[in-house]
């Protein structure tokens, strides 16, 4: 288990125009990881500097589909008014967990993680632009990961998995349940009076004990999932592999 840290402050860093274009690009029903970047937003409905990171993310993966997001929503902005409704204490965990390996002494909002090997403030578009084509960080693929027989009944999701290649260094088998998009109006705190959108959100969320092979059951599911994204990481956080499907 790695150390954690203590939560700490808000990036205030102003925020952005973000300028796009609509792009008719369509996520295949399962990608593999020798053109995928993952990028793990932590994010808070409560933070005035996220919803540009939000919006600029959004907006960017739609654009590159090979670019895997997933938004974190963390608790820890819930007492400056508003209680993010898809915020997880879990999710801030991980946050801290980031923070120790890259070493800062204050975790912040919007953070980005590139294949956890590169952070930064999620709103810096020409950062992302960089680390987003950042051959020094891309995937590994040492693993090999298969997603079969998913299922998804009213509150489950379920399904197996195989992976070849498990090597010494794959310590970590991430499930995450994502939802395209969310819509949320909000009344308190520093974002009120907005409605903010919300990309990727990562609503249910396991870490595994990585196998060649073995079963992931999700229960009480809420109905809006559209997608299950699995990838592998090391000790150290840094991301070996990644497949998702869509549901």
């Amino acid at each position: 288990m790695l150390p954690l840290l203590l939560v700490t402050f808000c990036n205030q860093a102003p925020k952005p125009t973000v300028e796009t274009e609509t792009a008719n690009l369509k996520i295949t029903n399962e990608m593999t990881s020798n053109k995928l970047v993952v990028a793990e937003l932590f994010t808070s409905q409560g933070c005035s500097s996220c919803p540009p990171a939000e919006e600029l993310l959004g907006s960017f993966s739609k654009q590159n589909p090979n670019l895997v997001l997933l938004s974190f929503h963390v608790d820890y902005w819930d007492y400056l008014g508003w209680k993010d409704v898809f915020g997880n204490a879990d999710y801030s965990n991980r946050q801290k967990q980031y923070g120790t390996i890259f070493n800062i002494s204050s975790i912040y909002t919007p953070q980005l993680i590139i294949n956890g090997k590169s952070e930064f403030v999620g709103s810096n578009q020409g950062k992302l632009n960089t680390e987003y084509s950042n051959k020094a960080i891309e995937i590994s693929n040492e693993n090999e990961i298969k997603i079969l027989n998913l299922k998804k009944s009213e509150e489950t999701v379920s399904c197996s998995y195989s992976i070849n290649n498990l090597s010494k260094q794959t310590k970590y088998l991430n499930v995450a349940l994502v939802s395209n998009e969310e819509t949320t109006k909000v009344a308190r705190g520093e974002n009120r009076g907005e409605t903010l959108k919300s990309y990727n959100v990562v609503k249910y969320f396991k870490v595994m004990t990585p196998k060649t092979s073995g079963e992931i059951i999700f229960e009480q599911v809420s109905k809006n999932i559209d997608k299950i994204i699995i990838y592998t990481q090391t000790e150290n956080l840094e991301i070996l592999d990644c497949t998702l499907k869509t549901l």
